[in-house]
């Protein structure tokens, strides 16, 4: 793939941005950073039950009758930060199921301009992210206790 890519219908071939080209074609794999210090979960409530907020089909520019959104990626950092929306075209595949094992998607790059935590404010009620240190890889963590650090002066 080149540094621009072409969706079939009526969504308009445009420019990647220059760090997607690092981006692989195929099977997406668990997310991960340069050294994986820490790996998680994530969840969210979609904002289109809140009034007046735009649906995350509306903040994609995607036809809600022809497209399934079916997974999200945000990054952050080096060398700048990206929202990728995944989905089904019902057009292709209306059943969304080529097989078992795999989903055929498109990846819709927002606009490089677009920045994760106005994204993430506009498209979602609430947001929570749980990254664990690797060291606690098949372990569950008890809380014991709740302590309230003072503020940061740096």
């Amino acid at each position: 793939m080149s540094a621009t890519t072409s969706i079939r219908g009526d969504v308009a071939s445009a420019p990647l941005h220059p760090s997607s080209a690092r981006l692989p074609i195929g099977r997406l794999e668990a997310a991960h950073a340069r050294w994986n210090d820490y790996l998680g979960s994530a969840a969210a409530d979609d904002a289109q039950a809140v009034l007046d907020r735009p649906s995350l089909y509306e903040i994609a520019n995607l036809d809600r009758e022809r497209w399934t959104i079916v997974g999200i990626e945000l990054s952050l950092g080096q060398p700048s930060e990206q929202v990728v929306i995944y989905a089904v075209d019902r057009s292709t595949n209306p059943a969304h199921e080529d097989n078992l094992e795999e989903m055929a998607v498109s990846a819709f790059h927002l606009d490089p301009e677009t920045r994760v935590e106005e994204f993430l404010r506009a498209a979602f009620n609430s947001v929570n992210v749980r990254l664990m240190s690797t060291l606690t890889v098949d372990r569950y963590l008890r809380v014991d206790d709740h302590v309230q650090l003072p503020r940061s002066t740096a």
